[in-house]
């Protein structure tokens, strides 16, 4: 079993204080396939406990990603086109980078509502299948992570 924490970049909380929102999302973008499956926890907490499960305190949701770890293909198989392709209708390439959107308005909220005035973010993600080390060993590699309220 593969496990691995991840700690993001605080967020200052004063801004976040005076608005209303009703809802609150920690969005993903460009999350990489080639990776086992895998699911991470996503927790706004200062420190993620040893033994971590969705009870521990400050979990916030979860995201799951279908990973290809292995192409069975020729060179180049699983490497989705370069570029983005104007006006083509069909659907992207299988391994074109992922888009997840987190669910997190209970959590937020409830942070909102303590003393904090950063919010501190944790991902625990977990895998259960075996991965031949081919140099990136990080089961969540993203191009970028934001925290949206609408």
């Amino acid at each position: 079993m593969i496990e691995q924490r991840y700690q993001l970049p605080a967020i200052d909380l004063s801004r976040l204080k005076t608005q209303r929102f009703s809802e609150a999302y920690l969005e993903f973008y460009g999350l990489n396939h080639l990776r086992p499956t895998y699911t991470a926890w996503i927790f706004f907490a200062s420190k993620l406990p040893k033994k971590v499960t969705p009870e521990s305190r400050g979990f916030a949701g979860t995201l799951s990603l279908f990973g290809h770890s292995e192409c069975w293909g020729a060179s180049g198989h699983c490497h989705g086109p370069d570029g983005i392709r104007r006006f083509d209708s069909r659907p992207s390439h299988p391994m074109t980078p992922a888009f997840k959107r987190v669910p997190v308005t209970h959590a937020l909220l409830k942070a909102l509502k303590s003393d904090q005035t950063t919010l501190s973010i944790w991902i625990y993600a977990f895998s259960r299948e075996t991965w031949r080390d081919q140099g990136d060993r990080s089961l969540v590699c993203c191009h970028g992570v934001q925290l949206v309220t609408l």
